[in-house]
């Protein structure tokens, strides 16, 4: 039994099986299964209770299984292919490093996302499919990555257009920095009322956004009314934009209440962070480009990725 970092603890005691010749030889040894509902199979491990993992053959091929899922196959060409099957775990990780490390090749989960560190390279494994290296040493099947970055003409369109909001909200919280929790809404017409109310809590933090209801929804009616209210002559606009404003700073004081004495008071530099975090969730597409990644000698963290997870 061995343990890696970027494993764990694996009890059924894998054997090493990084080379064809060294699978056939641990076949040819391994006794199968006498009953049971693996009867015929052959264990992969030494404690043959975990019949979990097991070792297959089939033509000029040696396979390891693990739960029903083919990970590593091993070619009497020499080729090697390595998958995770679907299932991107820390125990995926564990079996790849048991069974397949070599001095050149080991397996390394990152952030959810397991990589075939390849003579120090970090190439991601592809949820389904094999990354496969040949007797030569290339390698191929690998995941290609991307990033999201900041498209700075993007967002500052985004922004620009946005501009008379945010001069109106920062106005309001310089005349006072207290918040009313809701508006009189007597005199507004009665569909700007009843889409207003459809608009709930707007967080702005990844934790909040993923977990929060609606939150899609949320973002979806306010900027659609906010939009409509920035097509109106700027006379006309004002009232729509006061309860707009009331509605997004109440989103601000859900998402910051922990950092204010008083409950009701938002501060003008988090109104606008809040803001400018909604504008990135609204307008994904158009506030960052994405841009293909070549392996390196590192995993790829894609920090503006979460930003696109609403599907805008």
């Amino acid at each position: 039994m061995s343990y890696y970092p970027q494993g764990g603890w694996m009890p059924d005691d894998l054997p090493h099986l990084p080379t064809y010749a060294q699978a056939r030889a641990h076949y040819d040894r391994t006794i199968p299964y006498a009953k049971g509902s693996e009867v015929g199979y052959r264990p992969l491990g030494a404690k043959r209770k975990y019949t979990r993992s097991l070792i297959l053959a089939e033509a000029d091929t040696f396979m390891l299984s693990y739960y029903n899922n083919i990970v590593v196959k091993l070619y009497e060409s020499g080729k090697r292919g390595f998958s995770i099957c679907g299932f991107p775990t820390i125990s995926t990780t564990c079996f790849l490093n048991e069974t397949s490390r070599t001095d050149n090749l080991h397996f390394q989960r990152e952030k959810g996302k397991i990589y075939a560190v390849y003579k120090g390279t970090f190439y991601r494994m592809p949820n389904r499919g094999y990354v496969e290296i040949s007797a030569n040493g290339a390698i191929s099947g690998y995941e290609r990555e991307t990033q999201h970055a900041i498209d700075f003409d993007g967002i500052k369109a985004v922004r620009e257009k946005h501009a008379p909001f945010t001069t109106y909200f920062r106005d309001m919280l310089t005349i006072s920095p207290h918040v009313e929790p809701r508006p009189n809404t007597e005199g507004m017409h009665w569909t700007f009322v009843a889409d207003l109310d459809r608009v709930t809590y707007m967080p702005s933090t990844w934790g909040k956004v993923k977990t929060e209801r609606n939150v899609k929804q949320s973002m979806a009616m306010f900027f659609e009314l906010l939009d409509k209210a920035l097509e109106k002559k700027e006379s006309d606009r004002l009232n729509d934009f006061f309860h707009l404003a009331i509605k997004f700073l109440n989103s601000c004081i859900m998402e910051n209440t922990h950092r204010f004495t008083d409950f009701r008071v938002v501060e003008i530099a988090n109104a606008q962070n809040h803001f400018n975090e909604l504008i990135k969730y609204r307008f994904a597409k158009q506030v960052f480009k994405q841009k293909e990644v070549a392996p390196r000698d590192r995993a790829v963290h894609d920090s503006n990725e979460h930003y696109m997870a609403l599907g805008f």
